[in-house]
């Protein structure tokens, strides 16, 4: 490269060469990487390292020779040859895992899980037997393969107690090592049609939909709720199965042949989506919309999508036969706004089908059939409109006034201006809801899997999720359009380039004032599947998102980075992003009923006068409460009360720095800590405090007879432009004022607290325990 003066005589860099380790894709190759693990295979390295895996027989004493056998059978894995030299029938390799294992989950059901490692154990030993599998599922020849499975002993009772093992507590607590047992279950079948029958046969058991549906919608006794639960699981787990059944494995095809001949059960799924839904009178309006609701809200109807996409990757007869007849009612499902979820897994399944040639074209046919019956409505729409303008098309689609052609004198109407947008705008059209009023917009986000409270008084934390953003918005349509023209992409690898570069796994939907409940909701619901795809959480909830506020503020108070994760988004973008989560939320709260229990909650916090020390160390303690407020609070009453939660969230950090999670019964000690130690906390309730004065201030009428979340809801749906500058008011207060003092009394000034003390801090610490 040239020097800054142009006169450095070194050649010019044109190109960077390949990786010296690269594959063919640009990625690093294992191959290479790891090619001193070739050793293991050469010299007998592997059967050595089987035979001490054979000489455990109990945990207590065998937990560290296990760690460290299954980290350089990790690295083994990685190599080809070695992985074809452990599925050597003569080795057993697959054997003595098989035994490992069910010793694993012994041992962890009798200790209840205490044991943090035996579950890292268990969930890696189930990934070095995953890629085993794989590697003989795809490589062997069907008589190898029978040979290889004979060498596993992975009888028909070996597959059952593993099947028994999802229904156990602590199983079902941990959704890795339910997902590792899942993706295992089909791998100890395959070859053998006895084996493949009798997994399909257990779960058949389950797949009655008709009574499924009869018992999630009555589960009025406790027993009754019980078996629910228990389908509700098989189900899922089924569903999983088959997601995960290898399209290019002949094993995966046999497996799916069974299916679809002996067991009806693709039958069955296409019967009962038959039965149960409307006729399809047209694939546009509402004419129809109650009895499609009905369908729609079905418990089953989910898990027979799901069930039937999973199943038809791959497999021509599956994809013809769900063609014959249901390709109108998955149109007519993707179509309806109101579809949430199934939409979306309607969308799926006809996208699996697309593989097959033939029912491609009758989806593009029914799909242009749609486009073409939507223009024409437009079209009417369009010119209803320019005759009550009294307008008439002219060559080259422009318009002029009848009457103005006629003579008349009226004002022109090319003389109008058009106003700018005032609120936000997709990134791509350029347009927000000022043009586009029923177009839903979204903030590109992302989010990973976190501890929701690192002083939890546990060994293994609660979980959730914690999500950041670059503050880059987007029309939903922009996006999938965007999307399916880089088909060849990932859907996320995709949007970096509309998120300027910037990591993102999610949508958070913006509701327009314009924009139909049915449209967010279908959007919210798309965003849920992202946050669970991203993070393995079973679901979202709104208190989980709650601490994921929580979370992204104490990423401000102790000036965190936003962008480590994603290379992208600082503090004015996150700071934006706190209003539409607080919408979300609301709305969850408010269309579940939850509002009143929340308020409880709250009034029993501050009803409270002293904070226990167990409180400082539970998950939902007064972090999380502080949080809720600033979503059900009114101002007043944030006004009456915030020196409680000030209070509280200052000694909460006192008994933090001072005890151990494990320690809650005495305070070590009542000595006041220097500034720093609670500069967070003063922080982070300043940043609460700043929204309520900058933002929720004023979408509050106390003389108006309109519940606040309601009043707070509209407010945050129809007035970007105001939140936009009260989010930029709120940071300037946090980067000048918060962040600036150094003491106590600065930083009760900048609260405008300046009544306060350390003495008042060090009264409320004296008053424990």
């Amino acid at each position: 490269m040239r020097g800054l003066l142009g006169d450095a005589t070194e050649d010019i860099i044109e190109t960077f060469d390949t990786k010296k380790n690269a594959n063919e894709n640009g990625e690093d190759d294992p191959e290479n990487i790891y090619s001193l693990a070739n050793v293991l295979s050469e010299h007998s390295g592997l059967e050595t390292m089987l035979k001490r895996l054979d000489s455990i027989y109990d945990m207590s004493s065998g937990k560290a020779l296990l760690h460290i056998l299954l980290k350089l059978f990790e690295y083994a894995i990685k190599l080809k040859l070695n992985r074809q030299r452990l599925i050597d029938p003569k080795l057993r390799a697959i054997s003595s895992m098989l035994n490992k294992l069910n010793l694993l989950l012994k041992t962890e059901i009798e200790e209840q899980g205490r044991d943090q490692t035996l579950l890292s154990l268990t969930e890696k030993l189930l990934f070095i037997m995953d890629q085993l599998f794989h590697e003989a599922s795809t490589t062997l020849s069907q008589d190898k393969y029978n040979e290889f499975s004979v060498s596993c002993e992975g009888d028909i009772e070996q597959l059952r107690s593993l099947l028994n093992y999802i229904k156990l507590p602590f199983v079902k607590s941990h959704p890795s090592l339910m997902q590792a047992l899942i993706h295992l279950l089909p791998y100890l079948s395959f070859g053998n049609k006895e084996k493949m029958q009798t997994l399909l046969d257990y779960f058949k058991l389950y797949l009655e939909f008709d009574r499924f549906d009869l018992e999630h919608s009555s589960s009025s006794t406790t027993a009754t709720a019980s078996n629910d639960n228990d389908s509700q699981l098989h189900l899922d787990c089924f569903c999983e199965v088959c997601k995960h059944l290898d399209k290019k494995s002949v094993y995966g095809k046999e497996f799916r042949d069974l299916v679809n001949e002996s067991n009806g059960i693709i039958d069955q799924c296409i019967k009962y989506i038959e039965i149960n839904s409307p006729q399809v009178k047209t694939y546009l309006g509402m004419q129809d919309h109650d009895s499609w609701k009905e369908f729609l809200n079905k418990p089953s109807l989910s898990y027979v999508l799901r069930l039937l996409t999973g199943l038809s990757y791959g497999h021509e007869h599956i994809q013809m036969k769900i063609g014959q007849s249901l390709i109108p009612v998955l149109h007519k499902i993707e179509q309806l706004t109101t579809a949430g979820k199934v939409g979306v897994l309607a969308e799926d399944l006809l996208h699996s089908l697309t593989e097959n040639e033939q029912v491609a074209k009758k989806i593009d046919d029914v799909r242009n059939q749609t486009r073409a019956e939507k223009k024409r409505l437009a079209q009417e729409a369009r010119d209803r409109k320019m005759r009550e303008l009294n307008l008439t098309k002219i060559s080259r689609n422009k318009s002029v006034s009848e009457s103005s052609a006629a003579g008349a004198s009226k004002i022109p109407v090319a003389n109008v201006d058009l106003a700018d947008e005032t609120g936000h705008v997709c990134c791509i059209c350029r347009e927000g809801y000022k043009y586009f009023p029923n177009k839903v917009l979204a903030v590109y986000t992302f989010t990973k899997k976190v501890d929701i409270e690192s002083c939890e008084a546990k060994t293994r934390k609660t979980p959730g999720y914690a999500t950041v953003t670059h503050f880059n918005i987007i029309h939903i349509e922009c996006h999938t359009s965007a999307i399916k023209q880089a088909r060849s992409r990932d859907e996320w690898e995709s949007a970096l380039l509309q998120n300027a570069n910037t990591r993102c796994n999610g949508l958070l939907p913006l509701w327009g004032p314009d924009v139909a409940e049915a449209q967010f909701t279908t959007a919210l619901a798309r965003y849920d599947a992202n946050i669970t795809d991203a993070t393995g959480i079973r679901e979202t909830s709104p208190t989980l998102s709650i601490h994921d506020i929580k979370l992204l503020l104490l990423r401000f108070a102790d000036l965190q980075s936003f962008s480590e994760d994603t290379g992208g988004g600082g503090r004015e973008s996150n700071i934006r992003l706190i209003p539409y989560e607080m919408h979300t939320i609301l709305y969850v709260l408010t269309t579940t009923r939850q509002i009143e229990r929340e308020e409880k909650l709250l009034q029993n916090f501050l009803a409270r006068p002293d904070l226990l020390i167990n409180e400082a160390f539970e998950v939902d303690g007064p972090f999380f409460l502080t949080i809720l407020s600033l979503i059900i609070m009114k101002p007043n009453d944030w006004e009456k009360n915030r020196l409680i939660f000030l209070q509280k969230l200052l000694v909460t950090t006192h008994i933090r720095s001072v005890n151990s999670p494990n320690d809650r019964t005495k305070i070590a000690s009542k000595l006041l800590k220097p500034f720093a130690t609670y500069k967070t906390a003063l922080v982070f309730f300043g940043l609460v405090n700043a929204f309520f004065i900058h933002m929720l201030n004023s979408c509050f009428d106390a003389t108006l007879t309109t519940p606040y979340n309601q009043q707070l809801a509209q407010f945050l749906r129809g007035n970007d432009a105001l939140i936009m500058d009260a989010c930029t008011r709120i940071l300037k207060h946090f980067e000048q004022d918060l962040l600036q003092s150094q003491t106590f009394d600065t930083l009760f000034n900048a609260l405008e607290l300046s009544q306060l003390s350390e003495q008042w801090i060090q009264d409320a610490i004296n008053a424990l325990p």
